[in-house]
């Protein structure tokens, strides 16, 4: 697990370093960016968290590169109001 987190930590670094956006954090996100609607249903049919929350608290509807994509991922209950935890009010 140990070893897990440190690659992590290491990819997350060298991605922001050269200025890239994070990558997803799973599947099911990675399946959403891609527009991959037949593995974004396999995944959910295999009882994947429709809105599972990934880096800075996005949900795949977040990712979601397709209309065809966003509405599978709506139909099967993802919450189209979700905020990204990082999206917070300025502090006044």
């Amino acid at each position: 697990m140990g070893h897990r987190i440190s690659a992590f930590l290491a990819a997350l670094i060298l991605t922001l370093s050269i200025g890239l956006a994070p990558v997803a954090a799973d599947p099911i996100h990675d399946a959403a960016k891609a527009g991959d609607v037949a593995e974004v249903k396999k995944l959910l049919a295999s009882g994947v968290k429709v809105d599972a929350r990934g880096f800075g608290g996005q949900t795949p509807l977040h990712y979601a590169r397709t209309a065809e994509v966003a509405k599978v991922l709506l139909k099967a209950g993802s919450n189209s109001t979700s905020q990204k935890l990082e999206a917070r009010p300025a502090p006044l």
